[in-house]
């Protein structure tokens, strides 16, 4: 599930709705008023069990919310909000079947409420029953037509379903009503990588990161950021309030100090604001790419893990990039196969992102394991099949099985898409050179020279040269690489022309 969806419905939202119902416990005609019963312990209103299982979702004990939450049901089944936030607690619980019958219910009550199709939508969607979960969302569209999350949703949807170019115009309206709001550059980014509009997407990609967390008052822009710790403790006394606050100020410090390398002012100041939000998941995060900066990378892996742990349920992205950013310091600290476990975790949240499978095959090449490589790159070229990254990622994992052909096949791709690109060509050549072709692998290093002069693609001419019998040229071409600088084409020079 998004990380959009749950801000949603704040629950304590629903007390002041729940307020008008508190005249139950003074109406005279209520039996459990009635004088004659006063010796009996007073039985609780439906809005008590509500404000009960307020306390509890907040404490994040969804099957206590849910206990408290059936009592209001059983009490007052007529006020469509109990279903729709029993409904969130199951889905908090990954009841996401249990969670649409709660919402349906709501639904049933109150035709009219955006919110419910919309959290209807959610569950359908953690299901991967995106057809239907674009139908919900498309109530809540028409329903509520200015509400961003809800396109954000239905573009998500879209893009399950591969239909990216819906899926960008879904996020471009989000975009419209919400400027400010990252999540949907990101998504947006990703849409556009997969129509091949790479410019776009980076564009798209630095916006966000420019707009992760938005500053909440103007008064933060120009404070220093010791005094707004203070002024977070100070001004926001509720808790709720007081998390924001901190999560903004430690994102504006993470901002402001990754420019300038100083990490360890960053790590000072993620040292307090933890100790002000112990649970906060964002806290760790940023904590644990400070640490990663400073290359002590057991304790990023740390920090990462504890950001898992702390993370608020169904924040997929943020769980992603703490796997990716565990398997990145593993790969540091030569733990390879805890580099492709983590790498995929993160395929198991996201698994039509090809750099996670790019990413997994480095890991396995490193292993020596040439052949799960190949199929990570491979995954990757059918979700990108433009991306020349992955085109020759592919094809130098193939040499490394000595599949020469195979990688011939793999460079003659990449070299369709950019046929200026000379390391193509140079790449080719070698792999021809290895299956003796040494008059096409002359070919292509001649065209890699013309495109671009290096002394290795010299050195490589020379020796097919050589094997032609053309010691005349490949003198030649060793001279020319020597004085590019080859130190090793001064020696063959040396060694076979003078």
């Amino acid at each position: 599930m998004s990380n959009k969806q749950e801000n949603l419905f704040d629950i304590s939202a629903y007390v002041t709705k729940e307020d008008n119902f508190k005249s139950q416990r003074n109406n005279s005609k209520n039996p459990r008023n009635n004088s004659k019963s006063k010796e009996l312990p007073e039985l609780k209103t439906s809005p008590e069990f509500f404000m009960l299982a307020e306390t509890e979702y907040e404490k994040r004990n969804f099957k206590g919310a849910i206990t408290f939450l059936n009592n209001a049901i059983e009490i007052d089944p007529h006020f469509a909000e109990y279903y729709c936030i029993r409904g969130l607690a199951k889905s908090q619980l990954k009841y996401y079947p249990n969670a649409i019958d709660d919402y349906s219910k709501a639904i049933e009550i109150d035709p009219n409420d955006a919110c419910f199709y919309y959290s209807r939508g959610n569950a359908k969607y953690e299901l991967e029953d995106y057809c239907e979960a674009i139908n919900d969302y498309t109530k809540a569209i028409e329903l509520e037509p200015n509400n961003c999350e809800f396109y954000g949703m239905r573009g998500s949807s879209k893009f399950e379903l591969k239909d990216y170019q819906s899926a960008i115009d879904d996020y471009t309206k989000a975009i419209e009503i919400d400027p400010n709001d990252a999540y949907f550059y990101y998504s947006r980014a990703d849409a556009k990588r997969k129509l091949g509009d790479h410019k776009g997407a980076d564009k798209d990609n630095k916006k966000a990161e420019r707009l992760e967390i938005p500053i909440i008052t103007n008064k933060f822009k120009s404070e220093p950021i010791s005094e707004l710790i203070s002024l977070a403790e100070k001004e926001y006394e509720n808790l709720n309030l007081r998390k924001v606050a901190i999560i903004t100020l430690a994102q504006k410090e993470y901002e402001k100090v990754w420019s300038n390398c100083k990490f360890g002012s960053l790590i000072k100041f993620l040292n307090k604001a933890i100790e002000l939000e112990p649970h906060e998941g964002s806290l760790y995060y940023f904590r644990g790419r400070a640490i990663h900066e400073e290359y002590d990378y057991q304790g990023a892996i740390d920090d990462y893990t504890k950001a898992i742990k702390t993370w608020r349920y169904g924040y997929k992205r943020d769980h992603k990039n703490c796997y990716l950013y565990i398997a990145f310091a593993k790969n540091e600290l030569e733990d390879y196969q805890g580099a492709v476990d983590d790498f995929t975790k993160a395929i198991e949240l996201y698994p039509n992102d090809e750099n996670f499978y790019l990413f997994r095959g480095d890991a396995k090449q490193k292993l020596e394991d040439y052949q799960g490589a190949v199929n990570d790159f491979t995954k990757a070229i059918e979700i990108d099949p433009t991306n020349i990254i992955l085109i020759l990622r592919c094809a130098h994992a193939k040499e490394d099985l000595k599949d020469y052909q195979g990688a011939i096949d793999e460079f003659t791709k990449a070299i369709g898409i950019d046929p200026s690109d000379a390391h193509s060509y140079y790449s080719r050549g070698n792999a021809k050179y290895e299956l003796e072709d040494y008059c096409e692998a002359n070919n292509d290093y001649t065209k890699a020279i013309e495109l671009k002069s290096e002394y290795w693609y010299y050195t490589r001419r020379a020796f097919a040269k050589s094997k032609l019998g053309d010691n005349k040229g490949a003198c030649e071409d060793w001279k020319k690489a020597a004085e590019l600088g080859s130190e090793d084409a001064a020696e063959l020079l040396k060694k076979h022309c003078e």
